[in-house]
This record gives C-alpha cells, structure tokens and sequence, in this order.
C-alpha cells in the first residue's frame, strides 16, 4: 500500500515535470526563432503567471495594456 502510495506521487511529480520541460522547450524554440528572425505564426510564448506578470517581452507587455 505505501509503495502504491510512492509510485503514484512520483508519477504525478514526474508528470509535473514534463509539463515544465515542455513550457521551457516552447519558449526556447519561441526565443530562438525570434532572434533568428524566422516569422512562425504559429509558435505562442508560455508563460506562468508570475513570469506573465513579470515579463519585459514587448509582446506580453502589449497584451498587458490590454
């Protein structure tokens, strides 16, 4: 029973972290793109809330006005 208890945290833990990876993979990919130039309309920045928040890029910053 604790090991099922384990397994299951872990998983969900190691879930948590493939979600991050794959966050911090977009936005790379985003920010190498733009500074290579390459116009890809369908690449979208993810942000986390305090990072939205916090963000100097001119593009959240438009949206932030809004």
């Amino acid at each position: 029973m604790i090991l099922a208890a384990f397994l299951f945290y872990y998983h969900n833990l190691v879930n948590k972290k493939n979600i991050e990876i794959d966050r911090i993979t977009s936005n790379y990919e985003y920010y190498m793109n733009k500074a290579s130039n390459e116009e890809d309309s369908n690449k979208v920045l993810q942000l986390t809330l305090n990072e939205f928040k916090n963000s100097k890029d001119s593009l959240v910053q438009k949206m932030q006005v809004v």
